[in-house]
Protein backbone atom coordinates (compact mmCIF):
# COMPACT_ATOMS: atom_id res chain seq x y z
CA UNK A 1 0.00 0.00 0.00
CA UNK A 2 2.63 2.41 0.76
CA UNK A 3 4.54 1.42 -2.23
CA UNK A 4 1.90 2.23 -4.59
CA UNK A 5 1.17 5.57 -2.50
CA UNK A 6 4.82 6.32 -3.17
CA UNK A 7 4.48 6.23 -7.12
CA UNK A 8 1.38 7.99 -7.22
CA UNK A 9 2.53 10.94 -5.49
CA UNK A 10 5.39 12.50 -8.10
CA UNK A 11 6.84 8.69 -8.75
CA UNK A 12 8.91 8.90 -5.30
CA UNK A 13 11.57 6.75 -6.00
CA UNK A 14 13.50 6.46 -3.13
CA UNK A 15 10.34 5.79 -1.11
CA UNK A 16 9.45 3.12 -3.32
CA UNK A 17 12.95 1.73 -2.85
CA UNK A 18 12.68 2.03 0.97
CA UNK A 19 9.13 0.07 0.74
CA UNK A 20 10.71 -2.54 -1.29
CA UNK A 21 13.44 -3.09 1.04
CA UNK A 22 11.13 -3.46 3.75
CA UNK A 23 8.63 -6.15 2.27
CA UNK A 24 12.05 -7.96 1.38
CA UNK A 25 12.98 -7.70 5.12
CA UNK A 26 9.67 -8.69 6.19
CA UNK A 27 9.87 -11.90 3.66
CA UNK A 28 13.53 -12.70 5.18
CA UNK A 29 12.47 -12.58 8.91
CA UNK A 30 9.45 -14.51 7.96
CA UNK A 31 9.49 -18.12 9.27
CA UNK A 32 5.80 -18.70 7.87
CA UNK A 33 6.29 -20.48 4.38
CA UNK A 34 2.95 -19.18 3.25
CA UNK A 35 3.44 -15.43 4.63
CA UNK A 36 7.27 -16.16 2.54
CA UNK A 37 5.50 -16.53 -0.52
CA UNK A 38 3.07 -13.80 0.06
CA UNK A 39 5.73 -11.35 0.67
CA UNK A 40 7.97 -12.73 -2.39
CA UNK A 41 4.84 -11.96 -4.93
CA UNK A 42 4.41 -8.58 -3.87
CA UNK A 43 8.10 -7.78 -3.72
CA UNK A 44 8.16 -9.34 -7.51
CA UNK A 45 4.95 -7.03 -8.18
CA UNK A 46 6.15 -4.01 -6.47
CA UNK A 47 9.70 -4.43 -8.39
CA UNK A 48 7.81 -5.25 -12.01
CA UNK A 49 6.26 -1.89 -11.56
CA UNK A 50 9.52 -0.17 -10.85
CA UNK A 51 11.12 -2.61 -13.96
CA UNK A 52 13.57 -4.20 -11.54
CA UNK A 53 13.02 -7.85 -10.19
CA UNK A 54 12.39 -9.09 -13.52
CA UNK A 55 15.79 -11.51 -14.72
CA UNK A 56 16.37 -14.95 -12.24
CA UNK A 57 18.79 -14.32 -9.61
CA UNK A 58 20.97 -16.97 -11.16
CA UNK A 59 21.51 -15.28 -14.16
CA UNK A 60 22.13 -11.73 -12.68
CA UNK A 61 24.61 -13.11 -10.71
CA UNK A 62 25.88 -15.23 -13.03
CA UNK A 63 25.76 -18.09 -10.99
CA UNK A 64 25.23 -20.68 -14.11
CA UNK A 65 28.74 -21.09 -14.98
CA UNK A 66 28.50 -23.08 -11.05
CA UNK A 67 25.89 -25.17 -12.18
CA UNK A 68 27.83 -28.40 -11.74
CA UNK A 69 29.48 -26.92 -8.44
CA UNK A 70 25.63 -26.37 -7.05
CA UNK A 71 24.41 -29.81 -8.33
CA UNK A 72 27.24 -31.04 -6.41
CA UNK A 73 26.63 -29.21 -3.68
CA UNK A 74 22.77 -30.43 -3.64
CA UNK A 75 24.32 -34.32 -4.06
CA UNK A 76 25.72 -34.14 -0.97
CA UNK A 77 23.14 -32.48 1.10
CA UNK A 78 20.81 -35.44 0.14
CA UNK A 79 23.64 -37.90 0.90
CA UNK A 80 23.75 -36.31 4.12
CA UNK A 81 19.91 -35.98 4.66
CA UNK A 82 19.56 -39.78 4.24
CA UNK A 83 22.23 -40.59 6.87
CA UNK A 84 20.84 -38.30 9.25
CA UNK A 85 17.13 -40.30 8.50
CA UNK A 86 19.53 -43.75 8.89
CA UNK A 87 20.71 -41.85 12.59
CA UNK A 88 24.20 -42.57 10.73
CA UNK A 89 25.72 -39.27 12.07
CA UNK A 90 29.03 -39.65 11.69
CA UNK A 91 28.99 -40.27 7.68
CA UNK A 92 26.18 -37.24 7.68
CA UNK A 93 29.40 -35.05 9.72
CA UNK A 94 31.63 -36.16 7.32
CA UNK A 95 29.70 -34.71 4.31
CA UNK A 96 29.10 -31.45 6.51
CA UNK A 97 32.86 -31.73 7.22
CA UNK A 98 33.49 -32.14 3.24
CA UNK A 99 30.61 -29.18 2.34
CA UNK A 100 32.37 -26.91 4.72
CA UNK A 101 35.63 -27.86 2.98
CA UNK A 102 34.19 -26.79 -0.35
CA UNK A 103 33.03 -22.94 1.14
CA UNK A 104 29.41 -24.05 2.23
CA UNK A 105 27.18 -23.49 4.69
CA UNK A 106 24.55 -25.80 5.77
CA UNK A 107 21.00 -24.55 7.41
CA UNK A 108 19.07 -26.68 8.82
CA UNK A 109 15.68 -25.73 9.29
CA UNK A 110 12.28 -27.10 9.93
CA UNK A 111 11.68 -26.65 6.09
CA UNK A 112 14.51 -28.39 5.20
CA UNK A 113 18.32 -28.23 4.33
CA UNK A 114 19.72 -25.39 2.31
CA UNK A 115 22.62 -24.33 1.82
CA UNK A 116 24.78 -20.71 0.98
CA UNK A 117 28.32 -19.97 -0.08
CA UNK A 118 30.55 -18.52 2.97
Amino acid sequence: AKFYAALQEDLNTPLAISELHAIAKAANSSSMPEQQAQLKAALLECGNSLGLLQQDPNAWFGVSGEDSQAQEIERLIEQRNTARAAKDFAAADKIRDELSAMGVEILDRPEGTSWRKI
